[in-house]
C-alpha cells in the first residue's frame, strides 16, 4: 500500500496542477527515505538483501517487479535479518 501512495499523489497533482506540483515534489522527497525502509526491512522477512531495492531503477518493469517480490509471504522463523515479526 505505501508502495503506491507516491503513484497516487503524482496522479492528484498533475490533475491539480500549478503550485500543487511543487507540493507534490515536497510530499514525494519526504516519503522517499520511509519508502526505501520499508522496502527494505520487508526484503529483509524475505531473507533477501536490502540492495533488491534498486530494482526499482530499471525503467518500466523495475516498479512492477518490487510490488510483487513484496507481496510474497517472508520466510518461516528466524532468518539472518532477525526473528519472525509475526511471531508470537
Amino acid at each position: 500500500m505505501f508502495h503506491l501512495l507516491p503513484v497516487a499523489i503524482v496522479i492528484l497533482a498533475i490533475m491539480l496542477q500549478g503550485a500543487s506540483m511543487v507540493l507534490a515534489a515536497i510530499a514525494l522527497l519526504a516519503m522517499a527515505v520511509p519508502l526505501l525502509a520499508v522496502q527494505i526491512r520487508r526484503f529483509h522477512d524475505q531473507d533477501r538483501s536490502g540492495w533488491f531495492v534498486a530494482i526499482n531503477l530499471i525503467p518500466y518493469l523495475g516498479s512492477l517487479i518490487v510490488l510483487v517480490m513484496l507481496a510474497l509471504p517472508g520466510t518461516a522463523g528466524e532468518n539472518r535479518f532477525g526473528p519472525d515479526p509475526k511471531a508470537g
